[in-house]
């Protein structure tokens, strides 16, 4: 039996300061203040105008970012001397870098056990720093519980917010990043659909496409619904030209940031490439959901996998207890693991979804 799992981690060590805060509108004003500042910053002449606001905008978010300047200068000056010297982006060469907020030993800690709770063969990790982060987690806080671990360095997302992967029983075969897909002059995916294949301790291959799509963060505007229906159309097609529906294992796994009604991820639900599984297993609809905001419940994070592969689902976990919201006790009916008590001390906004496979 292989265990196969998706859990979004939110970060293992750290995560962006910016994103780190319990207030989401202040969250979002911070957000929205980066954006302007970036787009002030790539002008190709400032007026004086745009170097007042830009110097405004760097005090205001020093605790956020920070301008790397790589070669020549925007600023001169220091402390009430300070000031925007250069005339456009033409003058220097860098960009905005995120200041991240470290975790308490008590969070790192928690996440490990919340993934050791999970118990999980194949380990699919949404939000995580990198392949640094993941060798350093697995080694001090899993007692090197993971043989294999993988993830790649999206150049899609700044923040450093990457897909992970660890491998107890089973091994990494090809790796393909599809990163760089684009259609027209934007990039298709947010972070990366991720491609992995699998050696099982059977000889067998179980192809695996991690993602993890555009989120409502800021609010679910109409370009962040199509961007998601480009995602989970993308998904599709990959599939179409790349495996055997009659014979191969695989799965798309990983935080879709919609819910199955939706209609970005309406294609998936209906395709005959890919089974749900909770459809697989019967799963009753009130208990499918693996994320709670503003009071509503709903499934957003996902396991879906290949008809070959829906033949070997033995049974399907949700592990909720090492929610925030279940921690902070809005949940009703919902009780915490003891470790678990508070938004500090909580694993993840989100529930983590688990499937038996008998191969």
């Amino acid at each position: 039996m292989i265990r196969l799992a998706t859990f979004n981690v939110e970060n293992l060590f750290d995560r962006p300061a910016a994103l780190n805060l319990k207030d989401s509108d202040r969250t979002n004003e911070i957000l929205d203040q980066i954006g302007e500042l970036g787009k002030l910053i790539e002008k190709l002449a400032y007026s004086p105008a745009d170097k007042a606001r830009i110097l405004e905008l760097d005090i205001a978010l020093s605790r956020y970012i920070e301008i790397q300047e790589d070669v020549g200068k925007l600023f001169t000056g220091l402390g009430p001397r300070r000031r925007v010297g250069a005339t456009g982006r033409k003058d220097w060469y860098g960009g905005i870098q995120f200041r991240r907020a470290n975790f308490s030993d008590r969070q790192r800690i928690n996440t490990a056990t919340m993934l050791k709770k999970i118990n999980a063969d194949i380990q699919c990790l949404v939000e995580v720093e990198g392949i640094q982060a993941l060798q350093s987690f697995n080694s001090e806080l899993l007692n090197r519980r993971f043989k294999q671990f993988l993830s790649i360095d999206s150049v899609n997302d700044p923040r450093g917010i990457d897909l992970g992967l660890y491998l107890r029983k089973a091994s990494l075969g090809r790796i393909r990043t599809n990163m760089f897909d684009r259609e027209g002059s934007s990039s298709i995916w947010s972070r990366d659909c991720l491609e992995v294949e699998c050696i099982l301790p059977s000889g067998q291959s179980l192809h695996l496409l991690l993602n993890h799509f555009r989120s409502k963060f800021r609010g679910d505007t109409p370009e962040a619904q199509s961007r998601r229906a480009r995602q989970a159309r993308t998904v599709l097609k990959i599939l179409e030209n790349r495996y055997n529906l009659a014979t191969d294992l695989y799965a798309v796994v990983g935080d879709l940031n919609d819910t199955p009604e939706s209609g970005p991820i309406q294609p998936m639900m209906q395709s005959p490439l890919l089974r749900d599984v909770f459809d697989v297993a019967g799963q009753n609809a009130d208990d499918r959901w693996t994320y709670y905001f503003s009071g509503q419940l709903n499934q957003i994070d996902y396991i879906f996998v290949s008809p070959k592969l829906a033949e070997k689902v033995r049974g399907v976990d949700v592990l909720r207890r090492g929610m925030t919201a279940v921690a902070e006790g809005r949940i009703a009916g919902l009780t915490a693991y003891e470790e678990f008590d508070s938004f500090s001390s909580a694993a993840s906004d989100h529930a983590a979804i688990a499937v038996d496979l008998d191969i």
